[in-house]
Parts: C-alpha cells; structure tokens; sequence
C-alpha cells in the first residue's frame, strides 16, 4: 500500500501550516492537554481532519491490567496479545503498520485518554512507559505513512519519551 505524503513543503498551501496535527507532528507524538475541553476540542478537530479517534476514560483504570485490557479491547488487538509493557510495544508495532487497530482510509490514528492524571497518580510508572511505547511506535508509523497521536488529559508534567518531551497543547 503507498500512502502520499500528508505534508509536502513543496505543495502545502499557507493555511496547512496552521493544521492541528501539522502543529502536533512536528513536536511530538504525544502531547498534555491541560483539562477535558481542551481535549475535546482538540479531538474535534482531528476528527475534521478524517483521524480515527481512539478515546478511552483513563481515569478510571484502576492498575496496569485495566489499562491493558482497555487498550486491546479499543484497537482491537489480537486474542494472544500478552497484555503486559512488552507485549503493548509489540503490537503497537502492528498497529503502525495497520494491521489492526488503525484504518488507511483515514488521515492517521490518535489515542486521547480522558483522565490520565488519575491513572499516571496511581500507576506512574506504567504511565510513562505507556507513553514512551506509544511515542516510539508513532514514529515508526510516521514512517510507514500513519499519522499517530496520543493526547492525555493531565495538568502534571511528564518525562520525556521516546527522546521527545510531552508537550501541552495549547
């Protein structure tokens, strides 16, 4: 399958420097929205833009597990996925390549979580691995010509990852 480039310079009229995922992709796969409504809009408007928008309430996640299993559950991943860090890097492999959980019929893939602050409070470390495993698996999509994203709903600060900070968006 080809895909065309979403961004060419050389052809990009003068409003497509203002596109959200133009402002999104140069920085980082990953990117903090400060509170609901920003994440809302945000999600609106890559949906106008024809994303596949994956959006799972975070905040109610109790440990790693449910996170997993919301996670399979939501991009359909296959049935002996192992539901452990490694295993969610594996896979989210596949999915950059569209194997399940993306659509190529669609601008690219972006995973907003509602209440991730409430998780990351309450599983730090697996947050920032979810994170830092979604970043470097986005890139690799970027590559295959799949546009991924994951925005968090969070006020906190969070490490960089995949060799990028998260940024807050606005």
């Amino acid at each position: 399958m080809a895909r065309t480039l979403l961004f060419d310079a050389s052809e990009m009229p003068a409003e497509g420097w203002d596109r959200l995922d133009w402002l999104l992709l140069r920085e980082s796969h990953v990117h903090r929205c400060a509170d609901g409504p920003t994440l809302d809009s945000a999600v609106a408007k890559l949906e106008r833009l024809d994303y596949k928008v994956v959006r799972l309430a975070a905040g109610s996640w109790r440990d790693g597990s449910d996170m997993h299993k919301a996670l399979a559950n939501a991009l359909d991943f296959p049935g002996y996925y192992g539901g452990n860090l490694d295993a969610l890097n594996d896979v989210l492999w596949d999915v950059a390549g569209y194997a399940y959980g993306g659509d190529p019929a669609t601008t690219g893939t972006v995973l907003a979580l509602d209440g991730f602050e409430r998780f990351a409070a309450r599983e730090p470390g697996t947050a920032d691995a979810l994170l830092d495993i979604f970043a470097s698996r986005a890139r690799t999509a970027l590559v295959m010509g799949h546009p991924m994203l994951c925005l968090v709903e969070a006020r906190m600060e969070f490490p960089p990852v995949g060799a990028t900070p998260v940024r807050r968006w606005p």
